[in-house]
């Protein structure tokens, strides 16, 4: 019988993180907060049209070290958060759109 999608053992993959997906999601939320704390930081300094930039080593990273589903967890959270807690973004805040009528 074969292991479900993301459940393989993977050699290179260290033991602590393969033998608990309490400890491989935890180490998905870290990355995930550690990318966005960078992300946040950085924001005036990085390129305004690649807001996903600063997560694609964190999915990269997660995916080989923790697995498939906590590289495609911290891949949606990362997302879903560039478009909505970016400094200054119109789209989070909605200043941009106060006086506007809908015609």
């Amino acid at each position: 019988m074969r292991p479900a999608l993301g459940d393989e053992k993977v050699a290179i993959r260290p033991a602590w993180l393969q033998d608990s997906p309490v400890v491989a999601w935890s180490f998905a939320a870290m990355a995930f907060l550690a990318t966005f704390a960078l992300r946040y930081t950085l924001d005036s300094e990085l390129p305004a049209g690649f807001p996903f930039l600063t997560f694609f080593p964190a999915v990269i990273l997660t995916t080989f070290l923790a697995g498939l589903w906590p590289g495609i967890g911290v891949a949606i959270a990362g997302g879903l958060s560039c478009n909505s807690a970016r400094p200054g973004n119109a789209k989070a805040d909605h200043s941009g759109l106060k006086g506007r009528s809908s015609a």
